[in-house]
């Protein structure tokens, strides 16, 4: 507003000077109306016009030397001009300013559309130095903006990227069409990153190149994808080549402990044949040394078969509605003998008399008898070992838990890792494979179950089994078998075989 007033201001002076000629206030005109026409708009100009033509025919009449008959045609024919060259000027200078709003709008959204690019992006002149680009550019080769513009690709990168970035520049110009390299870029910080960099021509409206545009595209996340696909893809295989070789030589080595076990019981049947007392003792010293590391080895081997059964997922659960209370108990009770033999008293409690459930019962069997066994494993005599069920209504609780010595705080998380042991082998009091927990943890997780660990060092380890109490709606609810009794001594000597030296009734 205050710049209006005084532009007109300026107008009524300059027109009102009865000094200045009359000519020279009409060439002076025309000059506002131009100014006018550049600073404002149609009716701005045609406002200035209107006003220049009031003071001028207002100093005009004001003259008293000028003939008016004589001289009001030319004042009428210059404000007519006035006004033609006004509206002439003024329409030409408002579309003007249009196409100038609309250049620098198109320029803006250029710019913002090139800056919010998360692609970078540069451009070149035709002697190959940078004169533009966008931030993620900047991000890229991590440069502030200032050290970039008129400099060449030979100042910003390495020689060796330099060099190809130098010879895409030399092609483009010289095959005249885009060119696409891989290239393997290390950034100020010393971060590698691997970038496909596109280039191609600016033409100009007679097909004349005039600049260069390049497009960087940062694959360093893709290429370590690939690797790690790769990496992937070989350990599987790796994995699946080591599941192959543990079956095989695991029924490769089961055949021959057969072999050797079948011929130790023919051996034990014929004992008493043999009339001489010693060498009667000698056999059978002998042939219980065979039995004892014939199970020990078949309990390995059993293991190994199992693990890559599991692992192939080739191992099926026999699902049956069986009181799991009931089966837990004749397990815990068919290994008081041996347990007490050791010197460590057995007890089992439960919360619940029966519960009836959907499990398979040869596994539960093996998983009892292993937690078992591996209590048995570290439990000193005259220690105590219990096994406690507890009803939960939706799931079974079983714990295992011995007096023994416990396990470490930072060992806890890896006691169920496949071949890990707590001790080193040339330490360790107990010698076993590592494979017992990480097959009875598969076996629960079968189940959909849950086994979990505390301990304390020095004062004993609990073993925590949470079971969903599922019925499988199809199944009748069975009734207890009483599994053979020399099934299951045969089933116990097998898993306790690295605990127990056979007795002579076995």
């Amino acid at each position: 507003m205050v710049k209006k007033i005084l532009y007109y201001s300026i107008i009524v002076c300059i027109n009102l000077m009865p000094f200045i000629p009359l000519s020279n206030k009409g060439i002076i005109g025309l000059i506002f109306i131009v100014i006018s026409a550049i600073k404002s708009d149609l009716a701005g100009t045609m406002r200035t016009t209107i006003v220049l033509i009031f003071l001028q025919t207002f100093s005009y009449l004001m003259d008293f030397s000028v003939d008016y008959e004589h001289e009001i045609s030319t004042m009428i024919m210059g404000s007519l001009i006035y006004i033609a060259i006004a509206y002439i000027v003024g329409s030409y200078a408002e579309k003007i300013r249009n196409l100038v709003k609309e250049l620098q709008q198109k320029i803006a959204l250029q710019d913002s559309l090139i800056n919010t690019i998360p692609t970078p992006l540069y451009f070149k002149d035709l002697q190959f130095n940078y004169v533009g680009f966008n931030p993620a550019f900047l991000e890229l080769i991590e440069n502030k903006e200032q050290g970039i513009v008129g400099k060449n690709v030979s100042e910003l990168f390495d020689s060796s990227v330099a060099e190809i970035c130098n010879q895409m520049d030399v092609d483009l110009i010289r095959e005249q069409k885009k060119q696409v390299r891989e290239i393997s870029m290390t950034t100020s910080n010393g971060r590698i990153v691997s970038i496909i960099n596109s280039k191609a021509l600016i033409l100009d409206n007679e097909g004349k190149p005039n600049g260069i545009v390049g497009v960087i595209l940062d694959i360093t996340e893709q290429k370590e994808s690939q690797i790690l696909k790769s990496n992937l893809a070989q350990l599987i295989q790796e994995e699946k080549l080591k599941t192959e070789f543990f079956s095989n030589i695991s029924h490769e080595l089961r055949t021959p402990l057969n072999v050797i076990y079948s011929a130790e019981q023919i051996i034990e049947m014929s004992m008493d044949n043999i009339s001489d007392i010693s060498n009667q003792k000698k056999i059978r010293k002998n042939t219980l040394s065979i039995k004892q590391n014939c199970l020990r080895l078949l309990r390995l081997v059993n293991n190994l078969i199992d693990i890559t059964k599991i692992d192939s997922k080739a191992f099926d659960l026999r699902m049956q509605n069986l009181d799991i209370v009931y089966v837990v108990e004749e397990i815990t009770l068919s290994v008081a003998e041996f347990i007490s033999n050791k010197g460590v008293r057995l007890v089992f409690d439960t919360d619940v008399e029966e519960k009836v459930m959907a499990f398979d019962e040869e596994k539960m069997e093996r998983i009892i008898l292993n937690l078992l066994s591996n209590a048995i494993k570290y439990t000193p005599d005259g220690g105590t070992i219990s096994v406690n069920i507890f009803d939960k209504v939706d799931s079974i609780i079983i714990e295992i838990k011995d007096s023994g010595v416990g396990i470490p705080d930072d060992k806890l998380d890896e006691v169920f890792n496949r071949f890990y042991q707590i001790s080193p082998v040339h330490t360790r009091n107990q010698e076993g494979s590592g494979i017992g927990l990480n097959l009875v943890k598969s076996l629960v997780e079968m189940h959909h179950g849950e086994i979990s660990v505390n301990s304390v060092l020095g004062s004993g380890t609990t073993f925590i089994i949470n079971l969903p109490c599922v019925i499988q709606e199809d199944d009748i609810i069975q009734n207890q078998i009483v599994i053979d009794q020399q099934s299951r001594i045969e089933k116990i000597q097998l898993e306790f075989s690295d605990i127990y030296k056979i007795s002579n009734r076995s």
